[in-house]
């Protein structure tokens, strides 16, 4: 497999993505590095805490969707092992005005690797409501 593998172990403000989250404030997106040179002779377990040597050169793409479904935003080019989703960049992204107007009641985030011209074949979909 040329292509890179997906990230892993992806939690939203510390829990699971495959658990009911419920968020307030800033969304703060987690991750670990999946290397497919070095985990070739399995296939990752994508829950596995464990955080492998990431592979030379590969970043970090994440899409976010707003409680429409509607592509707002894509932030490319991401390193390391988080990021944060402000609340200022929600208000950006989506057109909403200052506060007090009332932020999305819910977001979904596609997350994938990037290595040169190659995406990960899976993604990561995490969701997250108000």
């Amino acid at each position: 497999m040329i292509k890179p593998y997906a990230p892993g172990y992806v939690k939203i403000d510390g829990t699971l993505y495959n658990e009911d989250i419920t968020h307030t404030g800033d969304v703060s997106i987690t991750w670990k590095h999946r290397n497919r040179l070095t985990q070739y002779e399995n296939m990752p377990i994508q829950n596995d805490s464990t955080s492998y040597a990431v592979e030379a050169t590969t970043t970090y793409t994440i899409e976010v969707y707003d409680e429409g479904d509607s592509l707002v935003n894509t932030y490319a080019g991401l390193t390391g092992e988080s990021w944060t989703y402000t609340d200022a960049m929600e208000r950006a992204d989506c057109g909403i005005g200052a506060s007090p107007a009332p932020l999305n009641t819910s977001l979904r985030f596609k997350i994938w690797a990037v290595r040169g011209s190659y995406i990960s074949e899976k993604h990561n979909i995490v969701s997250t409501r108000v």
